[in-house]
């Protein structure tokens, strides 16, 4: 479409450039037509609706609204543009939390401000049946995405079209040594488990803080750093900050109902915090107001992490642990239920234990080996967390994908 200058082209070009522009300061939106050039009076009056949208922070759902809108309405002045539009939203909030967890979601649903997601419009629309993108990244490349939704059994399938898959790790010999390393003899043990409450009662209208707790199940202190904001993210590492980092991940909300407005703790609760071996600090995970929805009905949410950077390469979470010689996820938190009622009450914590890795070294210092292996592995790993070390055995979906593209 375009050269690396920014010059359109008439014809495609066999590379592929990629174009960032970046907000100066004062500046809170940009607007870039591509093709189809819009009238001078449609572009000034949707400028002018988006800024208004920014000014009084009204959700991204309404800003796609407006695109999508513009879209349709120049496809009735020329014919080369179409009524059907795929509209993608990336919020700021999922991009921190893909740092900070090293997983990415894209869902299917109209923008929420937690998540990446993209949805289908056209004149036929169908909230139980969407139509997703052509996707490449890392060497895969997917299309023909739609997914489904059966209200009726509380069901919902996807399928993919698989393009390629990633021949780096598709020729490479299956690995025969652990996945950890050994714990070092001398080495301190850093742990903790995180409890959260997992089943919830929420009055509709009500901001409801969601009750949590870490307990230091290690052999040293806990230290946050003293000068925790919410304007420092993950990725600034705790050598800087002086201690260690917490960050917070809840993702994929569904059922009767959303979680819309989750609004994650404040880092400043953890501050200064220290907790010693074996005590408890009790924290709200977040809060949110529930929506006026019938009582008895539910929302869940399965993606539920709290991680601690303890330096800049030891890491503890509950999702992912990530660096040069693994990537596993771990997920071991039950699934988050609320349900509206006449009076909030929320269930006993439930902890699960955290994996502490040395992402430097491979070294698994402390937490739970389950989960499920890398694509196109397959080999014997070690659960370096006990003395002996319990041997395992880690088997890859990689052959299932290739035989059946849908999944």
């Amino acid at each position: 479409m375009m050269d690396s200058s920014g010059q359109m082209l008439s014809n495609a070009n066999e590379s592929f450039a990629v174009l960032v522009k970046a907000l100066r300061d004062g500046e809170d939106l940009a607007i870039h037509v591509v093709g189809q050039p819009l009238l001078l009076e449609r572009g000034q009056r949707l400028e002018r609706n988006l800024r208004k949208l920014i000014t009084r922070e009204i959700s991204a759902k309404a800003a796609l609204r407006l695109l999508v809108d513009e879209v349709i309405h120049t496809s009735s002045l020329a014919g080369t543009v179409g009524k059907k539009v795929l509209g993608f939203c990336i919020p700021r909030r999922a991009v921190q939390a893909s740092i900070e967890s090293g997983r990415s979601m894209l869902i299917a649903t109209q923008p929420t401000e937690d998540a990446a997601s993209f949805c289908y419009y056209d004149p036929t629309y169908s909230e139980l049946q969407q139509f997703g993108p052509t996707i490449t990244c890392g060497g895969l490349a997917t299309t023909d995405v739609k997914t489904e939704n059966d209200e009726s059994q509380n069901r919902q399938s996807s399928q993919v079209r698989i393009l390629a898959l990633p021949k780096g790790a598709a020729q490479s010999a299956p690995r025969s040594d652990p996945i950890f390393k050994r714990r070092q003899a001398a080495r301190s043990t850093i742990a903790f488990e995180f409890g959260i409450s997992v089943d919830n009662a929420v009055v509709p209208g009500a901001l409801y803080p969601i009750p949590a707790a870490i307990r230091n199940t290690g052999d040293i202190p806990i230290v946050f750093a003293k000068g925790l904001s919410d304007d420092v993210g993950q990725e600034v590492p705790p050598s800087v900050q002086g201690g260690a980092v917490p960050a917070i991940t809840l993702g994929w909300p569904t059922g009767e109902w959303q979680i819309l407005n989750f609004e994650a703790v404040s880092r400043t609760q953890f501050a200064g915090v220290v907790i010693a071996p074996g005590n408890v600090f009790e924290f709200d995970f977040g809060s949110f107001s529930a929506p006026d929805a019938p009582l008895g009905s539910t929302s869940r949410s399965s993606v539920v992490d709290f991680s601690i950077r303890f330096t800049d390469t030891i890491t503890g979470q509950l999702l992912n642990a990530s660096g040069a010689e693994f990537h596993f996820p771990t997920n071991v938190n039950q699934t988050l239920m609320f349900r509206i009622a006449t009076k909030s009450v929320s269930s006993e914590l439930s902890f699960n234990p955290a994996r502490v890795v040395d992402t430097a070294t491979g070294e698994l210092i402390s937490g739970p080996v389950d989960g499920s292996p890398p694509v196109n592995f397959s080999s014997i790993f070690t659960d370096t967390s006990i003395s002996k070390g319990k041997p395992g055995v880690a088997t890859s979906a990689a052959e299932i994908l290739r035989k059946d593209s849908s999944s």
